[in-house]
Parts: structure tokens; C-alpha cells; sequence
């Protein structure tokens, strides 16, 4: 039974034919909110499903069953995650909601700001703190693999930049897991950003244009062929300010008379999926994502009253390059046992060019430049995973996989000594599983184990996780999770050339090994009404193995991964530690009657050493709301 409801009246209520699929026609126009029932399984429930014109909506809608000893309570479907294995500090969204929230520009970063224990660096950058811990402890993923950092204007070794290159219009409904993140994720210690591209339109061909004070794109969708339902997506977007540059004469108006600023943002963006069924049991999808972008900070032909980019008097060439491809092949090989296995590649890269200028001290004139630092580097990976989910029955699911990667790397920088190239390859493998028992209708428990290999390092790690949700009622529900987290460090950290003691030059880094964080989550969540509920979530994390410097210091890497420079420390070693702990509280009002709120607050700690072992404030203990 399919039931679509309006604030006010069911608008359309019906079953599904033999294989599972339905057709709503002539919905108006208006957001509403979707049951699905079935006997014998849990209901699902989805708020806030957008329909506009020209353009048809796309479900897919999958029932968690039951069985005969659980009975058919109502659960709060409504407020799980996608992934049945996450208990708790999982929050879903979909692409309405990458809009709803004032600053997010469409940018899934940006917008997560505004749940409990996540804050934004700076405007200038979508770096998120996720409870006290450094930016790129965040791991982002696409379509069920590991991605590089998805950002236009992308530094090595950190997880956000200037604009998102994903297009949120393309997104299906996607998990954002803020700790204890169950045990298929790996290589994070922060976060992770597990998203889903939808599905094109199979039945007619649709487009839509969108412009505003960012970028301008055209997104295009549609069958490919009808009788197969096989579908097509892609989307296209190019930085708007830097359509203006044709407008304007070289030498007329410099770029702060047009827009206050000394440069202006250059970047092109695409993505894509293709899903094509072979049979009733098989499926094929190719997607992808990648995108291009330069910025040119022009200090020799500034004027002197004009802004200036960190007044750093240099001229700043800026350029990186982001791209993701991959090719899954989904069949299901009995009706409790689903395969996927993923071919993919990507790509990340950035340039940088800093001069130094020399102006005349009486006409402010320049005088001359000379080079102060350059940037040339590329990582391509190759990977192969392959997932394997089995519903042993309605109480056991099991669920494992692996994947496989080759990366390639090619690292030049002018802070290395001497100025050379590291050149080479290497490997990583991972591994998972984790079952999910449902001991009664109330009680439900995850456990899992996550296996990380890096063959760089020498390094390795067997982290285990286990999580638990009890249901007090059919709107009271507490859950706790527990887990051990690792994550290698950025790669350029491996590969610089530096000088020891004894004046011997070489790659001392190589041997540093992960870090390492222990997640401890406690949560209480209580659904008020239909539309409201709130949260309350107590955490503790310690985290361990955090590079430092040899030499008695304060830095250490828990704290970087927050500017558009790459960190030199030096030699490292893994003796620095780290420790978040806070209260988390959340109330929530979903869309509904034109309207919607979120209220939060959280009051936290964090603190860590160096290798001078004095503990120091990360993020000062305070309280937001």
C-alpha cells in the first residue's frame, strides 16, 4: 500500500503491481509526505517529497522485513538512516535540504554547519569541525566508494575548498554520519559524507537550467531506452562571476571595481549517471563527477587602495582538478543475497605559482618579481571493490566486502630538498563486515570489524564496532555505539624529502603510521508529533597515533587541513594524542504547513599535545546554539 498525504488530505492512495513498482498521476504541486506499507515489514515513512513543474519524481523505496516473533510495531522509520547498520550520530538528507538552510549554497558542507557539533571554518572555505576534530578527518564517499575531496580550489590532505563539485540537484537521499559510523567505513576518524546519485527520469526527457551569484548550469535527464527503463544524468555548471570577464576590457576596470575582490573564481563542473537494467535481477550503472578550477591573485597590477588577498604582496596562481569515475554491476543471486562490484578511477591535482613583487617604495611601481614557492602534483587511484549483502533471515543480516586500490602519485614542490619529484605507486586494502541482530521487536544490535592496509607505511589496523538501538516505545528510542576509527595521513606528508640531525636527506616520513580515534556515543531520541521530535547524544572520543613533530613542539596534525597552503612540519612521529567529549542536543521540525525549525545546542571540550606533551585548548569549551 502506497499512501501520499498532503498537511491536510490523503491525495492518492493505491498498491503496487506484481514486481513492487506504482504511478501517481496528476499531483499538484506541493510537497507532501509518502507511507509505504506492507505486511509483514516495517513501514517506511518520507517526509517532504517536492513535486514541481516539468519535472516527474523519482522513488525507490526498499522494506525492512519482519519477522513472525517481532510482531508489526510501528517504527520511527521516519528518522533512520539509509544504512539499517548505523545506530546512532547519522543525520539523512536529500537535495531539498541542501537549499532549505540560510548559507548553504546548495553545498551539502555548508549545510551539515548547521546540525549539533558541526561548525564551519570560515566563509572563504567549507571545511567542517566535527566535534572538535580536524577537517580532514572527514571521509566523502560516492555511489559506495572512497572519493577525493570533492572541491573546486582543493589543498592535499584536506576535505573542502572553495564550492562543492557536486551538484546537490543530482543527489539521492544520502547519510552524513557525525561518529561511530558502522563498520563498511573506514579511512576516517571525523565523519562521512556516504552519498547517492539518483536515478534519471526513465519514462520522458526532462531539463532544467539554474543560475545564481555562484554558477550557472543545465542539468538534462531522461530515458534511454523505454522498454529496457534504462536512464540517463548529467548536469553541467560553470562559475558565474567568471562569465562577466568578456564584459570588461583588460585594463579598464580592475577586479575590485567589479566585485570588490582581487580575483575572480574560475571553475567547470560535470556529473553523470547512466542506469541501465540487464534482467529482472541485474543491473549496470555508470556515474561520475570531476571538475576543473583556477583563481589568479594579481598583486603587480593591484592598485595600492584596493583589497588585497592577505596582503601578502605576492602574485598567486592557483589551479586544481578533481575527477571520479566508475562502472557497478548490481545482480541478485538469490532473493536474500545481493552482490555489487565497482570498477572505478579518480584523479586529484593542484598547481601553484607564488612571486614574490618588488614595488618601488616612492611610485609604488614594479620593480621586478622573483619565485618563492611552486606546486605540481597528481594522484590517479584504481580501485575494485565488491559488497556482498545477505539476509540470513529476518533477525540476521550480514554484511562484507572488500576493496582494492592502486595509487599513483607524482609530488613536486619547491619546499622539498632538494627540489625534486617523488614519483611512484602503492596500494591500498580494506575490508569489512558487520551483522545486524534483531533480538526482539525492540531490541536491535550491530557489530562489525573494519581492516585497513597501506602499503606505503608498513601500516595496518583491525577496528572493531559494535552498536545497539532500543526501542522504549513506538516514539521513545535509545541507542549507544562503540568504535575504533583509523585513518593515514595525507600523502604528500609521506613523500617529502627532509634533513635529519646528521645532514642526511630522505623520506623519513614514510614510516608514520595511522591515526587512530575511539568513538564512545550515547543517544535518546523522542518523536513529539508527526513532524517533530528531539535528540539528546552524549559523546567521548580519544584519539591516538596523531603525527607530531620529532623535536619538542606544539603542532600537530589534529590541528590542520583549514587553509589553502600545504603544512611542512618536518620530520614526524606518531606520539601525539587528543580528546573530544560533549552534549549534543537537537529539536527538529521537518517541512510541513509551509514551514519548518531546527533548534540546537551543544557544549563541548577538546584538547590535545604535541610532542612537547603539553596538553593545549583545540577548540575551546563552549556552547552554541
Amino acid at each position: 500500500m502506497v499512501i501520499l498525504a498532503s498537511d491536510s488530505a490523503v491525495i492518492h492512495a493505491g498498491r503496487t503491481n506484481m514486481i513492487g513498482e506504482f504511478r501517481m498521476e496528476n499531483v499538484p504541486i506541493g510537497r507532501y509526505r509518502m507511507n509505504v506499507l506492507a505486511e509483514g515489514y516495517t513501514m517506511m515513512d518520507i517526509p517532504g517529497i517536492v513535486v514541481s513543474t516539468g519535472n516527474e519524481v523519482m522513488l525507490n523505496c526498499a522494506l525492512d522485513e519482519l519477522a513472525e516473533n517481532i510482531g508489526t510495531k510501528a517504527s520511527m522509520a521516519k528518522l533512520s538512516a539509509m544504512n539499517e547498520m548505523s545506530t546512532v550520530s547519522t543525520k539523512t538528507f536529500d537535495m531539498d535540504e541542501t537549499g532549505r538552510y540560510p548559507g548553504s549554497r546548495n553545498d551539502p558542507a555548508r549545510m551539515v554547519a548547521n546540525y549539533p557539533g558541526v561548525r564551519g571554518a570560515d566563509d572563504s572555505r567549507n571545511d567542517i569541525i566535527i566535534r572538535g576534530n580536524a577537517p580532514f578527518g572527514l571521509g566523502w564517499r560516492l555511489e559506495d566508494i572512497d572519493i577525493p575531496n570533492p572541491n573546486h580550489f582543493a589543498i592535499f590532505g584536506t576535505s573542502g575548498g572553495g564550492v562543492n563539485i557536486l551538484n546537490s540537484q543530482l543527489l539521492d537521499r544520502s547519510d552524513f554520519y557525525t561518529g561511530a559510523f558502522p563498520a563498511e567505513f573506514g579511512n576516517s576518524i571525523a565523519g562521512v559524507f556516504d552519498l547517492q546519485i539518483r536515478a534519471g527520469n526513465n519514462e520522458q526527457h526532462e531539463a532544467s537550467i539554474e543560475t545564481g551569484s555562484i554558477h550557472t548550469g543545465l542539468s538534462i535527464e531522461g530515458p534511454l531506452s523505454k522498454r529496457q527503463k534504462a536512464s540517463y544524468l548529467v548536469s553541467y555548471r560553470h562559475s558565474t562571476l567568471s562569465l562577466t570577464d568578456h564584459l570588461f576590457e583588460n585594463g579598464t576596470l580592475d577586479y575590485s571595481h567589479r566585485f570588490g575582490v582581487d580575483a575572480i573564481p574560475h571553475f567547470n563542473d560535470v556529473a553523470f549517471k547512466l542506469n541501465i537494467p540487464i534482467n529482472r535481477k541485474s543491473s549496470l550503472g555508470v556515474f561520475g563527477t570531476g571538475g576543473i578550477s583556477k583563481i589568479t591573485f594579481l598583486e603587480s597590477q593591484r592598485k595600492p587602495c584596493s583589497f588585497s588577498f592577505e596582503d601578502h604582496g605576492q602574485d598567486v596562481n592557483f589551479g586544481s582538478k578533481m575527477g571520479v569515475m566508475g562502472v557497478n554491476y548490481s545482480s541478485v543471486l538469490s532473493p536474500s543475497t545481493n552482490l555489487k562490484l565497482t570498477v572505478y578511477s579518480s584523479y586529484q591535482g593542484m598547481q601553484t605559482d607564488r612571486r614574490r613583487i618588488f614595488r618601488d617604495t616612492l611610485t609604488q611601481n614594479v620593480t621586478g618579481t622573483r619565485q618563492e614557492y611552486w606546486n605540481d602534483s597528481d594522484e590517479y587511484d584504481f580501485g575494485i571493490s565488491c559488497r556482498l549483502n545477505k539476509k540470513i533471515n529476518a533477525n540476521h543480516t550480514l554484511k562484507t566486502g572488500w576493496i582494492a586500490e592502486q595509487v599513483n602519485f607524482r609530488m613536486t614542490d619547491s619546499c622539498r630538498e632538494p627540489v625534486s619529484g617523488a614519483h611512484g605507486s602503492t596500494y591500498t586494502v580494506r575490508a569489512f563486515a558487520q551483522w545486524r541482530y534483531r533480538i526482539s521487536r525492540d531490541l536491535s544490535v550491530n557489530m562489525g570489524v573494519n581492516g585497513i592496509w597501506f602499503d606505503l607505511s608498513r601500516s595496518w589496523a583491525l577496528d572493531p564496532r559494535a552498536g545497539l538501538v532500543w526501542n522504549l516505545s513506538r516514539k521513545s528510542t535509545i541507542s549507544a555505539a562503540v568504535g575504533i576509527h583509523s585513518q593515514i595521513q595525507p600523502l604528500y606528508l609521506y613523500l617529502q624529502n627532509l634533513k635529519n640531525e646528521d645532514g642526511t636527506i630522505g623520506m623519513y616520513n614514510q614510516n608514520i603510521g595511522l591515526t587512530r580515534s575511539q568513538h564512545y556515543i550515547l543517544g535518546f531520541d523522542r518523536i513529539l508529533t508527526i513532524n517533530l521530535h528531539w535528540k539528546l547524544e552524549a559523546y567521548f572520543q580519544n584519539i591516538t597515533n596523531i603525527p607530531v613533530q620529532r623535536s619538542p613542539s606544539s603542532w600537530s596534525m589534529v590541528n590542520e587541513g583549514l587553509d589553502f597552503k600545504l603544512s611542512f612540519p618536518g620530520i614526524l612521529q606518531n606520539t601525539g594524542t587528543a580528546y573530544n567529549y560533549g552534549l549534543e542536543w537537537t529539536l527538529e521540525r521537518t517541512f510541513s504547513k509551509q514551514y519548518y525549525y531546527l533548534f540546537t545546542a551543544s557544549v563541548f571540550d577538546s584538547k590535545y599535545t604535541g610532542s612537547d606533551r603539553v596538553i593545549r585548548i583545540q577548540m575551546p569549551t563552549e556552547i552554541t546554539f
